[in-house]
């Protein structure tokens, strides 16, 4: 065991806290893979460290949990480590507390049956999860009869939750923005080194009258007086890799009230901008000339190499927030650097072991990102490690790839992350391609690798929770066995990413399967497409994003994710690819083709819609709609101020969006904001949304994401749609180019002709009537799903005979 572990176990036994992660963790640079020694128990307790700093209470139980039961299985352990146990019991216990849904006030009665270390433990987390700072004079008595150790341990906790509750009061806007929904249950500071503190101590120094201060921020045990009390009165730059550095950097008080002072710019770097600047004064004080001086806390090469460009874009944004220019790129430019060299960081502090586990929170955090525009121009200095491609490389093959089988039925596999009974593009898809397949070519089974339920093993979480295909899509798994049509759900919790994809590809193997179809990528169907011994694999992109990976190795969102060697023989696109990307792939052994969807929706249809009268009584008013089953990530700030906009102009237009009504409150404030709250009304998630679809007048595609399925949905029911297009783009929302005629679309990608589109349709009830009548005919051409099985199935002949 490494010497780094036995410390923390020595340590943690004292409740000496700080002193137990800074034995594993005496830099931000250290990596896990320096410590982890492969042994089940080195790598329980390192994720239990990291998560009790770095993440909610919720993480840290988790892995407390598993560690807890690690031990308890093994009797030499327990019998060696008993007096760790005792307060790992101990601290899970209070994580349980803190992690729990219940708030209620705990009482100073619990003294009564509680250690009164304990108890007072107890009363400071509810408190904490009022938001309320635990300022009670009773309390404070009886804190200040604890043993002197106890009292030193509570009062530290006491600081940071109150601290972090001022900031999330304070600067309530921001905090919401970064979702800094709760806090990590310990706090914890990084040592520092001589020449670091020599280098802080000396900053003030170097600055003249007219500079501005920006200081890369660590939570780090520092004189933070030193640096920032002569500072004191000087608007600066406070920038930090993650919200997680902002919040540890929270325990010192000098650090707060700059955080709560408004002149300040707090700028998190995988976040987006625009909001985090819109929340301070800064720019009040800021003018061009001024000069930015920076000062790394933490020494960082690739933030280093891009720090002229990062700079150069960071006067550019708030030199147009300055001047109230509507341009954008610059904080796209700056949000999609940021991700990188925040991913970059933690990619190498979690290594290879963890990559994937990572990889999907990160592809889950930009996936429910409402901000998803690129910028124009995209280029970095740093080269940052391909770490996905790394790790594929050192896949090997289960067995050699299989001589194909001449005979027929041909043996093919639909493996998809899981099903829903809802409409899902993907599984819709799938459906629609089992539904009209030629039983006489091909003899079909299907596959699911539920990426998205928690698994313990992989750290850091992503996920505790998600249904399996089992119980969220009853329906379809009732209609595969009536069809005869095998299902295999592959929902082991307690196994890794690559022990499941073992499993699939063995299981494939053992079914003789001899074309494997792999419906966007997630961490199992990557690795088992490097493992499978199956003659012909494909990959189906449901996503419409571009596909050729990121040449820094970023392959963030999941639906992004294909490698640099694929390892498929065909990939198969939803709409036609640009040349560079068909290039691409081609000079990898890879065709791609596109088939465009081509579903018949109205057979999943009731037999009348929900009448406007029970949801909206006035006859006079134009209904404008939105659907996705991710819609608080889909309703950008561009486009609900577009929203607001028609809303304002048209008087008669009322927005009925339909999803999941996550963050409502957020959305409803910023409609409020613009003084149209009273036309805005969420529908929230509707099990067949269609049915008030067909009640609607608009459809309003947002962007610039875009929808799929809805849009087909949409123009089923005769619904004009209102839609971006930006045809050197291939996202989601240039779909209605090719689904509804590029003519109608908004080209130029400028909001107000969106606006001005709308309102022409609102406006003008014969231009309205004639796109209802031409959406329906742009469906009837897209409703034949037998030929887009026919050609779906010619497709993947035509790759196997290749093979």
């Amino acid at each position: 065991m490494d010497p780094a572990i036995l410390l923390f176990l020595k340590h943690f036994k004292e409740k000496q806290f700080q002193e137990a992660l800074e034995a594993i963790f005496n830099d931000p640079s250290v990596s896990f893979e320096e410590i982890d020694k492969k042994d089940d128990f080195s790598k329980y307790i390192l994720n239990f460290a990291d998560a009790l700093f770095r993440f909610p209470p919720y993480h840290s139980f988790v892995a407390g949990s598993l560690l807890h039961k690690y031990i308890e299985d093994d009797i030499q352990l327990l019998l060696k480590h008993e007096d760790f146990e005792n307060v790992l019991k101990k601290v899970c216990f209070f994580l349980s507390l803190s992690a729990a849904d219940k708030d209620d006030f705990a009482s100073l009665k619990m003294l009564e049956s509680l250690e009164q270390e304990d108890a007072l433990e107890n009363i400071h987390i509810a408190y904490e999860k009022k938001l309320i700072p635990c300022e009670n004079e009773d309390f404070k008595k009886h804190l200040e009869s604890c043993r002197e150790k106890t009292r030193a341990i509570l009062e530290n906790r006491l600081n940071f939750s109150n601290h972090f509750i001022a900031f999330a009061t304070e600067r309530k806007a921001l905090s919401e923005h970064l979702f800094v929904s709760g806090k990590p249950y310990q706090a914890f500071a990084y040592p520092a080194n001589a020449e670091e503190i020599k280098a802080i101590k000396n900053f003030p120094l170097t600055l003249n009258f007219n500079d501005i201060p920006l200081i890369l921020m660590e939570a780090k045990k520092i004189p933070w007086d030193a640096l920032l009390k002569p500072l004191s009165g000087r608007p600066k730059i406070l920038l930090f890799y993650s919200k997680e550095v902002l919040i540890q950097s929270l325990q010192f008080k000098v650090v707060l009230d700059e955080l709560l002072n408004s002149e300040n710019l707090i700028y998190v770097l995988n976040y987006y901008g625009l909001e985090q600047f819109l929340d301070s004064s800064f720019i009040k004080s800021y003018e061009p000339f001024k000069e930015i001086k920076p000062l790394f806390i933490t020494e960082d090469p690739y933030l280093k190499e891009d720090y002229p460009q990062i700079l150069e874009h960071l006067k550019l944004a708030l030199t147009q927030l300055k001047s109230e220019t509507k341009d954008r790129d610059p904080f796209n430019w700056l949000f999609e650097v940021g991700k990188r060299h925040a991913f970059a960081r933690d990619a190498k502090r979690y290594g290879e072991e963890r990559f994937l586990a990572l990889w999907l929170r990160y592809a889950y955090k930009d996936w429910n990102d409402i901000h998803k525009t690129k910028p124009k121009n995209l280029t970095m200095n740093a080269a940052m490690p391909d770490y996905l491609k790394i790790i594929l490389d050192k896949v090997p093959p289960l067995a050699q790839k299989r001589k194909k089988e001449a005979k027929k039925p041909i043996k093919i596999a639909h493996i998809i992350n899981t099903v829903f009974d809802e409409a899902h593009a993907p599984a819709e898809i799938l459906r629609s391609l089992l539904e009209n397949r030629d039983k006489t070519l091909f003899e079909a089974s299907v596959y699911t690798t539920e990426t998205g339920l928690y698994r313990p093993k992989e750290y850091p979480y992503y996920s505790f929770s998600g249904q399996d295909t089992l119980t969220r899509a009853k329906k379809t798994v009732q209609a595969l066995f009536s069809e005869d049509i095998p299902l295999t759900v592959l929902s082991h919790p307690f196994l890794t990413y690559e022990e499941e994809a073992k499993i699939l590809a063995k299981k494939l193997s053992e079914a003789k399967c001899e074309i494997a179809i792999f419906h966007m990528p997630n961490p199992v169907n990557l690795l088992a497409a490097k493992m499978l011994e199956v003659p012909c694999t494909v990959f189906m992109d449901h996503g419409g994003f571009p596909l050729i990976p990121d040449k820094n190795g970023f392959c963030l969102p999941y639906y992004l994710a294909i490698p640099i060697e694929p390892h498929f023989n065909l990939i198969l696109t939803c709409e036609e690819r640009p040349k560079s990307e068909i290039q691409f792939f081609n000079n990898r052994n890879t065709v791609v083709e596109a088939l465009p969807f081509s579903l018949n929706l109205r057979k999943n249809w009731n037999q009348s819609p929900i009448p406007r009268e029970t949801f909206d009584p006035d006859h006079n008013r134009i209904l404008l709609t939105t659907v996705s089953l991710n819609l608080f990530n889909r309703l950008s700030p561009e486009f609900c101020d577009c929203i607001a906009k028609i809303l304002k102009r048209e008087k008669r237009a009322h927005y009925y969006p339909i999803g999941d009504p996550v963050y409502l409150d957020y959305f409803m404030s910023f409609f409020k904001e613009r003084k149209v709250q009273d036309q805005v009304h969420f529908l929230g998630f509707q099990k067949n949304p269609s049915d008030f679809t067909r009640s609607m007048d608009i459809y309003l595609n947002e962007f610039p994401v875009g929808s799929g399925l809805a849009l087909l949905e949409a123009m089923a029911a005769g619904l004009p749609i209102v839609s971006m297009y930006d045809e050197k783009d291939p996202m989601p929302a240039a779909r209605m180019g090719a689904y509804f005629g590029k003519e109608k679309m908004i080209t130029s990608l400028k909001n107000e002709d969106y606006v001005n589109l709308c309102c022409r349709l609102i406006e003008e009830p014969k231009l309205l009537a004639d796109w209802k009548k031409e959406a329906l005919q742009s469906y009837e051409m897209r409703t034949d799903a037998k030929k887009y099985a026919h050609d779906f199935e010619k497709l993947i002949l035509q790759t196997y005979e290749r093979c």
